[in-house]
């Protein structure tokens, strides 16, 4: 994914057109488009109510065969212990942002889209401004230096990351994308979207970035990314949450290609909505530190824990 690009409103309608698109050629996937619209608010783009909506009201479906997973070449070295489930995943959306754009929507509107704006995208200079906060600790709770943060991200691509793609080889992941820059940018969007787990962190290292490694901690195993279902924003206020993800009943996967077991997805009102109200659900108990890292959401001040 390029670096820097900033998305215009034309851009990104047509984007999010596409993926409704071809969303609703999944059977199984369903929008409430009589009673919901996408588009731009306080919290930049979002997903908000047009009509009244009672509690309980279905508002989006997802079926198993949207989500996005580990290609093949990347779930194999899962299974061989050579790869962690989030390596793997954000490999996979690294190839698909450069090469699959035009068969898979959700790929384009992430390559048109700004990423999140977390710190492991952040250069030394930026990640100054951490310095004696939380988020910039060694193991015995003193403070690390920038300059620790950004060699230990450094150290994580070359020891981790690009050994692999190298492996992985050129039909996938070609030279032109072997950079920490494309990479970074790829796991800003999985840390920030990915749902069925919480990426791991290693905590007193000073490494804003996620551990990587396959030898643990590890990463929930289910971990996936939801196209349409991750244009749905947050919030801090409780009052102003209204929605929630739950399992589908009845095997959501309608044939497609999910995982053994696996049912798809429902978004479901948990209060009755006004027209006008943005459909927020709970990313989880985040405190101010968590969600800038994480998500690029500044509330507070990340000097909490």
């Amino acid at each position: 994914m390029a670096s820097g690009v900033v998305e215009s409103p034309c851009t990104a309608a047509s984007e999010v057109s596409k993926l409704l698109e071809y969303a609703r050629q999944t059977p199984g996937f369903d929008f409430l488009d009589s009673s919901l619209a996408i588009r731009d608010g306080e919290r930049g783009r979002g997903v908000f109510a047009t009509v009244a909506i009672a509690k309980g009201t279905p508002l989006i479906t997802i079926p198993s065969a949207l989500a996005v997973r580990p290609l093949d070449a990347m779930a194999q070295r899962i299974a061989s212990g050579e790869c962690s489930r989030l390596l793997a995943l954000v490999l996979t959306v690294v190839h698909g942002i450069h090469f699959r754009c035009e068969e898979n929507p959700f790929f384009a509107l992430l390559q048109t889209s700004p990423p999140p704006d977390c710190p492991l995208l952040w250069e030394e200079a930026q990640l100054r401004y951490l310095e004696g906060t939380s988020l910039l600790q060694q193991a015995d709770g003193s403070g690390a230096a920038a300059s620790k943060a950004a060699a230990s991200a450094r150290e994580a691509f070359h020891g981790v990351v690009l050994p692999l793609m190298k492996q992985i080889g050129e039909a996938l992941l070609p030279s032109s994308v072997q950079t920490q820059r494309a990479f970074a940018t790829a796991l800003s969007w999985v840390a920030s979207r990915a749902v069925l787990g919480r990426v791991a962190y290693e905590y007193g290292s000073a490494c804003l970035w996620p551990y990587l490694k396959a030898d643990g901690p590890q990463t929930d195993t289910r971990l996936v990314l939801l196209p349409v279902f991750d244009l749905l924003n947050t919030s801090s206020d409780p009052s102003a949450l209204c929605a929630r993800l739950s399992q589908a009943a009845g095997g959501g996967g309608h044939g497609g290609a999910g995982e053994a077991g696996e049912a798809g997805w429902m978004v479901t009102a948990t209060r009755d909505i006004a027209p006008g109200d943005e459909i927020l659900l709970s990313y989880g108990a985040h405190g101010p530190a968590e969600l800038l890292r994480t998500y690029g959401i500044l509330e507070g001040s990340p000097d909490m824990a």
